[in-house]
């Protein structure tokens, strides 16, 4: 574990709590990747490594058409997690595609709280206490 000189915040860049001013967290900011040269490739999930539906899905709400790229369902052999929201198939591959991968500490801890969530009914607003506990 790294030694601060001055306090720092609980957050995580991988969970999007990163304060961003901290000396933690400038010091573990995530670089951004470059994007493949084929724009209709997708890159596999960040979280478990297995590839997206081939396609952007349909994330509408009451009055936006948005898209977004999803990683299989449990149920196909992904994690389900779902990628930043845009107006167009483009813009939503191009942003899946420029997240930055994840650490092996943070992909751990994702394991960990799926391994929590399978064990018990927890809501999602809950889920912030037991993120907080797997903080070193």
């Amino acid at each position: 574990m790294a030694e601060y000189t001055k306090p720092v915040c609980r957050g995580s860049w991988a969970l999007g709590t990163a304060c961003g001013r901290c000396e933690r967290c400038l010091a573990t900011k995530p670089s951004i990747t470059t994007p493949p040269l084929d724009p209709d490739t997708l890159l596999p999930c960040r979280f478990c490594g297995k590839q997206p539906f081939p396609e952007p899905q349909n994330v509408s709400t009451s009055r936006d058409d948005l898209r977004a790229v999803w990683c299989r369902g449990n149920g196909l052999g992904g994690c389900g997690a779902m990628g930043p929201e845009h107006k167009t198939d483009a813009e939503a591959i191009a942003a899946w595609n420029a997240r930055s991968p994840l650490d092996q500490a943070t992909l751990e801890a994702v394991a960990r709280v799926r391994a929590c969530r399978a064990l018990i009914d927890i809501e999602p607003a809950d889920l912030r206490t037991i993120l907080d506990a797997l903080q070193p």
